[in-house]
C-alpha cells in the first residue's frame, strides 16, 4: 500500500482563483495590522458577580437563626451589594483575617454563651484591625472607649493599651454586650446601644413608645440605624460569601496558628523573641497592645501571643491559658 504524498493532496487552482485568494489574504493581513482589535481575537469578558433574588437572600438569613430581629430592606441589600461588588478586595481581606480574630470570640463565648453572630461586630467596628483608632478615642477590634474599657478591667497607659489585645478586649466586649442585654432584654436594642449608648436607646424607646427597634429606629441616630442594618448584611456575608465567588485572603500561617501564654513578671517582646527564635516584627504584629514592646508586671498575667509553628519548646517554658500559675 502506498501512502499519499503531499503532492497527491494539492488541489489544482487556476490563476483567477489564486489572484482572488491573494487579495483576500492581503486584506486580512492589512485589517489585522491596522485595526484596534484583530479579527477573531478573544474578547475579555468583564466579570459579573452572581446575584440572587430577595427571596433567596431572605431564606438564607432565616437559616442562620439569628437572635436579632432582622429585616431584608433596601439598605441591607445595598450593604450586601457593596461588600460583594465594589468592596470585594476589602471583603476578601477581612474574611481572611477572621481566622486570626474570631477564635478569641469563640474562646470566651464558651463561658458567656452569647449569640454567635455578635462576632461580626468586630468587622463593623474595626475591619478586624486591632490597631485602628477613631476620632472620638475608641480603639481596637471592638472600638472600646477608654472609660468603658477601664470599667471592665483593661489597662490603658504609656506601656499597654489592652483594647488592642485580641483576647482581653474581646472578653471586655462580651461583658459589655451582656450588660446591655440585661438592660433591654433584646439583642437588636443591645447592638444599637453598643453603637450609640444605652441612654439614647432608652430615649428612643420613650419617644417611640415601643421596645421594637424597627418601630423606634427613626428616633435613633442615622449611624445607629445603619449600624444594625449593616450587622445583618455582614452576618449574611460571613456565612454565604462563597456564593459570590469571594475568596478569603488568608494571612500567613505564622499569624493564624498562635498560642496565648501568660506572663506575670516584667519582660520584653525582644527578650521573648530571642529566647524562642521568633522574629521581633512578628511578635509586634501579634501583640499590638504592648505599645513600647514592654510587658509590665501583672499579678493576673499578661497575654502574649506566640506563633506555634516549629516552636515546640513554648509549651515547656510558658504557662498556657487558661488559669495557669506557672511563670515565665
Amino acid at each position: 500500500m502506498k501512502w499519499a504524498t503531499p503532492m497527491n493532496n494539492i488541489i489544482p487552482m487556476n490563476n483567477k482563483y489564486i489572484k482572488s485568494t491573494l487579495v483576500l489574504l492581503f486584506t486580512f493581513i492589512a485589517f489585522s495590522l491596522f485595526s484596534a482589535e484583530p479579527p477573531f481575537a478573544k474578547k475579555k469578558r468583564s466579570y459579573k458577580v452572581p446575584s440572587y433574588s430577595s427571596n433567596i437572600i431572605l431564606d438564607r438569613i432565616c437559616d442562620l437563626e439569628m437572635q436579632v430581629d432582622f429585616r431584608l430592606n433596601g439598605k441591607v441589600k445595598s450593604h450586601i451589594l457593596e461588600y460583594t461588588t465594589r468592596g470585594r478586595k476589602g471583603t476578601e481581606k477581612i474574611l481572611g483575617l477572621s481566622t486570626r480574630y474570631f477564635p478569641a470570640f469563640e474562646y470566651y463565648n464558651d463561658h458567656y454563651n452569647l449569640p454567635n453572630e455578635l462576632r461580626s461586630l468586630m468587622i463593623i467596628e474595626s475591619g478586624l484591625n486591632p490597631m485602628v483608632s477613631s476620632p472620638t478615642g475608641a480603639r481596637g477590634l471592638w472600638q472600646l472607649m477608654p472609660a468603658t474599657a477601664r470599667s471592665y478591667g483593661l489597662q490603658i497607659n504609656d506601656y499597654v493599651d489592652e483594647r488592642c489585645d485580641p483576647y482581653k478586649s474581646t472578653e471586655a466586649a462580651l461583658k459589655h454586650l451582656s450588660f446591655l442585654f440585661e438592660q433591654f432584654d433584646d439583642w437588636t436594642l443591645a447592638i444599637a446601644a453598643y453603637n450609640c449608648g444605652g441612654v439614647r436607646v432608652r430615649a428612643a424607646i420613650k419617644k417611640g413608645k415601643s421596645k421594637n427597634f424597627w418601630k423606634i429606629k427613626k428616633h435613633l441616630p442615622k449611624e445607629t440605624q445603619d449600624y444594625v442594618q449593616k450587622f445583618i448584611a455582614v452576618n449574611y456575608l460571613v456565612n454565604y460569601y462563597m456564593f459570590y465567588d469571594l475568596r478569603p485572603q488568608y494571612p500567613d500561617y505564622t499569624y493564624q496558628l498562635t498560642e496565648p501564654i501568660l506572663i506575670f513578671s516584667y519582660n520584653k517582646l525582644s527578650r521573648i523573641g530571642v529566647k524562642h527564635g521568633i522574629d521581633l516584627g512578628i511578635l509586634y504584629k501579634l501583640n499590638p497592645s504592648y505599645v513600647k514592646g514592654i510587658i509590665p508586671p501583672n499579678e493576673e498575667g499578661n497575654i502574649v501571643l506566640l506563633p506555634v509553628l516549629g516552636k515546640k519548646e513554648i509549651k515547656e517554658t510558658a504557662a498556657l491559658l487558661p488559669n495557669s500559675k506557672n511563670r515565665m
